[in-house]
């Protein structure tokens, strides 16, 4: 059953249906992947289940509150198959919106519960034991591996595991909202919307270089929300069978995100062997936000920079010996050297392009946030 908490917040913040006409015209012309009728709110149980409303909603619960917006957010369902989110302003109504597909819900929840079907992961994030490489030959590529793992996720779906994986998808919605919330808390979306007058090239819009910055750093904000989340001690208390100890909280994150920016690399709408892409692939994307997520931690006694990639490391080693065990794929010794050069590319990028792209954004909502000091 979905909590009344959620239930209420779902009533206050999903889109009234006078507003539909408005995102469902945005949608066509911005994202036409996105375009599918919207979700009633009282069908959201439907369509849905408890852990990806909870995080969609205690998300918007949880950094809206802290906002002092221009105008009102919302957020909307759409019954799209394809793993995919947006975040848009209006005018006429005045609004923010963020859109989420039931296809990207539905992933990542049926690929949450199917992964989880690996005893040694499971034991890895409940209690810090780290899983042992069995050394077998592939037999699949590692992409074939998490396409296996998707078709056969219904068979996978026990009662025990999606016990099992509900902390899982809690995070990865959580994490969902939190990313498109973090444009908007960021003062990123006006550099899209045209309402900002560019120095440099007058038409106010990013370049690829910056988008992909700007994609950074909505990962970061996710990630320092979402953590921030995590080690609460109302939530710790709430969790108390499986966040045991300090690390574990940080274990069950960047393991979920790995696996949901590994999802929405395959599964998104985005080519995963294209180079000029927005979002890097799945190892990269972590590893620069463990990177940049380690500045949020460090200034209030978390973990230093070695110490989060650390976690994430092991938490990536721990998620491909589970698609290696029920996929039968992992990835080539090859590909991670690349994926190491491309994660040193993707720093480098980042380090050269936000000085300029930060000083043309208006940072002010982050002073809400007392844990994103590091990214102001």
């Amino acid at each position: 059953m979905v909590q009344d908490n959620t239930l209420e917040l779902i009533s206050r913040l999903y889109l009234p249906q006078q507003h539909w006409a408005a995102v469902e015209s945005k949608i066509l012309r911005q994202n036409k992947a996105l375009a599918a009728p919207i979700v009633p709110a009282d069908q959201l149980r439907q369509v849905a289940v408890s852990p990806s409303l909870l995080g969609l909603s205690d998300a918007i619960g949880n950094l809206t509150h802290q906002l002092v917006l221009d105008r009102p957010i919302f957020w909307c369902i759409t019954r799209a198959r394809v793993v995919n989110a947006m975040i848009a302003g209006y005018r006429s109504p005045d609004m923010y919106c963020v859109v989420i597909a039931e296809g990207a819900l539905d992933t990542i929840l049926n690929f949450c519960a199917a992964i989880m079907a690996s005893e040694p992961l499971f034991w890895f994030l409940s209690e810090g034991t780290d899983p042992v490489d069995e050394m077998k030959p592939p037999k699949r590529s590692r992409r074939e591996a998490w396409m296996h793992i998707s078709a056969e996720a219904d068979s996978r779906m026990t009662d025990d595991n999606m016990v099992r994986s509900f902390l899982l998808t809690y995070i990865a919605s959580h994490y969902l909202m939190a990313h498109e919330i973090g444009h908007l808390a960021g003062g990123h979306l006006p550099l899209y919307t045209g309402n900002f007058t560019a120095e440099a090239d007058g038409s106010g819009r990013p370049s690829l270089a910056e988008s992909r910055a700007l994609e950074r750093d909505a990962d970061a904000l996710a990630a320092g929300a979402t953590s921030y989340l995590l080690g609460s001690p109302d939530f710790v208390a709430g969790w108390a069978d499986v966040l045991k100890e300090r690390q574990a909280g940080m274990r069950y994150f960047l393991t979920t995100a790995y696996i949901f920016f590994s999802v929405m690399d395959l599964f998104g709408p985005e080519d995963p062997f294209a180079i000029e892409r927005t979002h890097p692939p799945a190892l990269v994307r972590v590893g620069v936000m463990s990177t940049m997520v380690s500045l949020l931690l460090d200034n209030f006694g978390g973990y230093t920079k070695d110490e989060a990639w650390e976690l994430a490391r092991r938490s990536i080693r721990a998620v491909e010996i589970a698609v290696m065990e029920l996929g039968g794929g992992m990835m080539t010794a090859e590909e991670v050297a690349l994926l190491d050069a491309d994660l040193e590319r993707n720093l480098r990028e980042h380090a050269d392009a936000w000085p300029t792209l930060s000083a043309r954004l208006d940072r002010g909502h982050l002073e809400k946030y007392w844990w994103s000091q590091g990214l102001r």
